[in-house]
């Protein structure tokens, strides 16, 4: 970015007003480098050092991901606080926050550069489909807590936001090959492109195979939980500069994966994936404030192969953002943003194609910070969801299906809001409290699903909407004199009709409110670097 014009930079609880402050297209390495940490636009779409932000957030750096040796990004995950990790198989990974890691959780949101990966067709994250190497990541930021107000629905348990380099501005290039037991090998290339800080362009491919070893608890899932495991990707993430005040970003990707993996309810699966992604992003700074439109849209095939048979889902996920991000005085913020979401899933077993399950979404979201003076700052956010839900098919009534057709329509209206305070009593003291309800709607698979068989399994399209209340405090102190960060985070949750699956009967199953639930805890940890530059971490939890 060749004009960084900070028209305010408050000690605390700043909000840096750049002109351009291009949300999804910020010079990242030039704003860490001016303030010595990581900065982000996600606590309100204007750029805010990591130190300000009123959210329970953890920035990871690109140098903090060079430091592990990790394959995948839940295998850098792990080692942070409020995050719980199980490889399930070589290429299946569950990830929660707060708990609730079941096989395809579905309470946690991630993104990349703000496009979803979140797969609402089953409610999961194929982690090994995303399209993204190691080398290609500028930062991710680990936000606990339920964020819908910030962030869209299905943001309960937390948001892993995935934020690449741009090329306009990054230039990075790579090739390596990788070999290791069990038949592992895995190649990668990274080429990026550059002309006199007006166009940029960084195209990625990968290809990775390795010879898993059945693993298997159930002899009838003996022929499922082996052979060769494999994963495919192409990426490519291009950006234009129009002027000193508009900038264009084209993001294409595909992949595809066969690999072990568990289903949500413990059963041995063998999965055929294919994605692909296209998305389109305007940024413009005009004197009404920045403008950011993104158009994106997704599409899944994927293949579960199970011991009583085969059954699939073909997703399309249409989704246009629009939003304005503004300044009253020096400190005010505002953010008004709408979006909508075509959501379309069909269902099969085995080759026949019984019915489409759609969601077609429709929302409002309002953002107000407010910087009240050099040690206290306020954020508030809500989000407004208006949801129709549809289902075009045969319904299966002779199977053991209670549901009628005409209960597949329905409508949702559903409200989430994110209130985050900040307090700095020293210059090396930080207090943050923050409040917030959280919504999730239900899967595709949870509502439509029919799958007659032994066991028989049926969506329930009466399942009520999840939501989720969130309330944390938490404590920073930096230590300068020993380069090193102590904090201490307590949180207490309560979750209305969590979702999964219910046994009606011996043979027969829906997916349904589980019920209610509470959890609560908290986090210690100290984090530092010595004189030689060598990170340390101790974590406690409780």
């Amino acid at each position: 970015m060749n004009k960084l014009l900070f028209t305010t930079a408050l000690v605390c609880g700043s909000v840096f007003a750049v002109q351009p402050a291009f949300a999804q297209n910020l010079d990242y390495g030039t704003m860490q480098e001016m303030f010595g940490e990581p900065v982000t636009t996600s606590a309100n779409g204007s750029p805010m050092r990591a130190s300000d932000v009123p959210l329970d957030m953890t920035i990871i750096s690109a140098e903090d991901i060079a430091r592990y040796p990790a394959r995948e990004i839940p295998d850098i995950l792990r080692h942070y606080a409020g995050v719980s990790v199980r490889q399930n198989t070589n290429g299946d990974y569950s990830v929660g926050i707060r708990g609730y890691n079941q096989p395809g959780a579905e309470r946690l949101l991630v993104l990349v550069n703000g496009r979803q990966v979140y797969e609402d067709y089953y409610g999961l994250v194929s982690w090994d489909n995303i399209p993204v190497e190691l080398s290609e990541i500028r930062q991710i930021e680990i936000v606990r807590g339920p964020n819908t107000a910030l962030f869209g629905f299905n943001a309960t348990s937390g948001v892993i936001n995935i934020v690449t380099y741009n090329p306009l501005f990054d230039d990075v290039d790579l090739a390596e090959a990788d070999v290791g037991l069990n038949g592992y090998k895995k190649a990668t290339g990274v080429y990026t492109f550059q002309n006199d800080g007006v166009f940029g362009a960084r195209l990625s491919v990968s290809g990775s195979e390795i010879d898993e070893d059945t693993n298997s608890y159930s002899p009838a899932e003996s022929n499922i939980l082996k052979g060769q495991d494999s994963a495919r990707s192409i990426n490519a993430d291009v950006v234009l500069k129009l002027n000193d005040t508009m900038q264009m970003r084209f993001e294409g990707s595909t992949s595809d994966t066969e690999k072990n993996a568990f289903s949500a309810y413990y059963d041995g699966t063998r999965n055929e994936d294919t994605f692909t992604s296209l998305k389109a992003n305007l940024t413009a700074d005009t004197d009404y404030g920045i403008i950011d439109a993104t158009i994106y849209r997704n599409n899944a095939d994927a293949v579960f192969t199970v011991p009583n048979g085969r059954f699939g889902f073909k997703n399309s996920v249409i989704v246009a953002q629009l939003s304005d991000t503004f300044k009253l005085g020096t400190d005010h913020t505002f953010r008004i943003a709408g979006e909508f979401r075509d959501n379309s899933t069909d269902h099969a077993i085995g080759t026949t194609t019984f019915g489409t399950t759609s969601f077609n979404i429709k929302s409002l979201s309002t953002l107000w910070y407010w910087n009240i003076n050099e040690k206290l700052a306020l954020s508030t956010a809500g989000r407004y969801d208006h949801v129709q839900s549809d289902f075009d098919g045969s319904v299966l009534n002779g199977f053991g299906n209670p549901f009628a057709q005409s209960e597949y329509n329905n409508v949702y209206d559903e409200f989430g809001y994110n209130i985050g305070l900040i307090y700095k009593p020293t210059d090396v003291d930080t207090l943050r409290f923050s409040a917030a309800k959280g919504v999730d709607l239900p899967s595709a698979f949870e509502v439509g699903v029919q799958a007659p068989s032994t066991i028989s399994f049926f969506g329930n399209p009466n399942l009520d909407v999840s939501d989720v209340h969130d309330f944390q405090i938490g404590y920073e102190r930096n230590l300068p004199a020993h380069n090193t960060i102590f904090k201490l985070t307590g949180f207490y949750q309560q979750i209305n009709e969590l979702q999964g699956f219910t046994q009606r009967t011996a043979t027969l199953f829906d997916t349904g409110g589980v019920g209610d639930s509470i959890v609560y805890g908290g986090s210690v940890s100290l984090d530092g670097e010595t004189s030689k530059g060598i990170r340390w971490c101790k974590l406690y939890l409780c």
